[in-house]
């Protein structure tokens, strides 16, 4: 019978392996691959969580995370912004790895949706494609407590930064709103697509057309009532 010598390779990566039968790996080589590829060890994917004190109009946002060694494609980070993003088409750069921009719901970030992505102490959940940093969505950050939006802005529409509507203030609201824009020219039934303001208007419309529909007419002598 006879026998093989192999050699024995100590390349951690297994790329000098190919698909040769004439080298074997050794178990510490094979180890550290796997805990490259697995997250076991120190550069590979875990799960890291950082804190950014980037500027609010800083395009370029950066975190530090010191258990990430190497970024790879599916890296998934959790980010908590000191200061709220006041930016569009910005960018985040993972310890001193490459910049590489940020995507909410498919597309760059904008104006109306940096403080979403990007609100103090509102961590944030993202992955990396090979080409960008996805938002995934918001961590849960139990220890902060969230400043309650004021009715003023919640009529007027301006609040843009993270807040907590108060149920008391969403009544306010709600009954504080105004009928901006009201119209009472369109006689025709509210349908399920109208909105409050264009259902009203129907609704008026349609009781100023009933009251040119019947006349009345009263008698003070005979104390009657005619309708006509």
């Amino acid at each position: 019978m006879s026998s093989t010598f192999l050699n024995i390779s100590t390349d951690a990566t297994l790329g000098g392996n190919g698909a040769s039968d004439t080298t074997v790996s050794s178990q510490k080589a094979i180890k550290a691959y796997v805990d490259a590829h697995s997250g076991g060890g120190g550069s590979g994917l875990q799960i890291g969580y950082g804190i950014s004190d980037s500027a609010a109009d800083a395009t370029e946002k950066t975190v530090t995370i010191a258990n990430i060694t190497s970024l790879n494609t599916g890296q998934i980070i959790v980010v908590q912004p000191n200061i709220t993003s006041t930016v569009a088409d910005s960018t985040l750069t993972l310890n001193n790895f490459n910049t590489y921009p940020m995507i909410y719901n498919g597309a760059a970030i904008t104006t109306s949706t940096d403080s979403i992505v990007w609100g103090e102490k509102f961590p944030s959940v993202w992955i990396f494609d090979g080409n960008n940093w996805v938002f995934l969505g918001h961590g849960i950050d139990s220890n902060t407590t969230y400043s309650a939006m004021s009715t003023a802005n919640g009529i007027a529409g301006t609040e843009t930064t993270t807040r907590v509507m108060r149920a008391d203030r969403l009544k306010q609201i709600i009954q504080g709103t105004t009928l901006t824009g009201l119209s009472t020219s369109t006689n025709s039934a509210v349908v399920a697509t109208d909105s409050i303001t264009v259902g009203i208007g129907k609704l008026q419309a349609q009781i100023n057309s009933k009251q040119d529909v019947l006349t009345w007419s009263y008698n003070s002598s005979t104390e009657t009532l005619t309708i006509s």
